[in-house]
């Protein structure tokens, strides 16, 4: 079994520990978890969602639940044309799974995803995204207290970090870190490309282009880096970067 200590990134740790720590993050959750919002959005969830019933993709989350040592979770599928798969709710937790991940994801590219929602499930980053949902669409409502921009950054960035902690999950339950990597980059490259990147070996040709993206001198360049780091895309060398590092760290590569 996998515990949320073998995969949890220290930048994980430490912004989860500061966002704990910050009094409007306690003031909102303290009258969140009064006003009961917290099983509010558990209804919601049942109610708006239906649960997938797939036989293949039950036995992928049995799989996931026994590795990350939690107890079965509703997976329901959703409208939504990205690729990645989401928690939602609070007490009971589901996961969000995309009809276009649905059909265009490959087994293992699924199976990962679904480990990765259940390492984000054992780790309880469903409590601080049940948080941000709550900051976005009820702070100042209700007499519920605005959390402030502060408090916003620190919940952007803790939303980007903690995908190390899931990418170095998905190597842990998988073993691959071939498919490890490409499950970072799934969705975003063709899948023709992938699999032509030769991850996690002395031929492997993403490394270069990692290193470039990281060392360009361009002022433009620059300029075209440091306004893509307001979208996911621009985060995902840095996810590459982590992950390889973990991966050396085992003593691999």
């Amino acid at each position: 079994m996998i515990s949320a200590k073998d995969f949890i990134h220290e930048q994980d740790a430490a912004l989860t520990k500061k966002i704990f720590a910050e009094t409007p993050f306690k003031s909102l959750m303290d009258r969140l978890h009064e006003n009961n919002f917290d099983a509010v959005s558990d209804y919601v969830c049942s109610a708006s969602f239906v649960e997938i019933q797939q036989p293949e993709l039950i036995k992928m989350r049995e799989i996931a639940c026994q590795k990350f040592n939690i107890k079965n979770f509703p997976m329901c599928s959703t409208r939504d044309y990205n690729f990645e798969i989401s928690t939602f709710g609070y007490n009971s937790p589901a996961i969000l799974i995309p009809n276009s991940l649905l059909q265009s994801a490959s087994e293992d590219i699924l199976q990962a995803r679904i480990y990765a929602s259940a390492a984000a499930l054992a780790a309880g980053q469903h409590k601080l995204i049940f948080f941000i949902w709550a900051a976005e669409n009820m702070s100042g409502i209700a007499g519920l207290p605005v959390i402030g921009q502060a408090l916003s950054a620190l919940l952007y960035e803790w939303n980007r970090v903690r995908q190390f902690s899931l990418d170095r999950a998905v190597f842990l339950a998988t073993g691959d870190i071939n498919l490890s990597f490409k499950n970072i980059l799934f969705g975003v490259i063709p899948n023709d490309l992938l699999n032509n990147f030769n991850f996690g070996t002395d031929a492997d040709t993403f490394l270069e282009q990692m290193n470039r993206y990281f060392k360009h001198d361009d002022p433009t360049e620059i300029i075209g880096k440091v306004f893509g780091y307001f979208s996911d895309y621009s985060w995902l060398p840095r996810r590459y970067e982590e992950l390889r590092k973990f991966y050396r760290r085992r003593g691999n590569l």
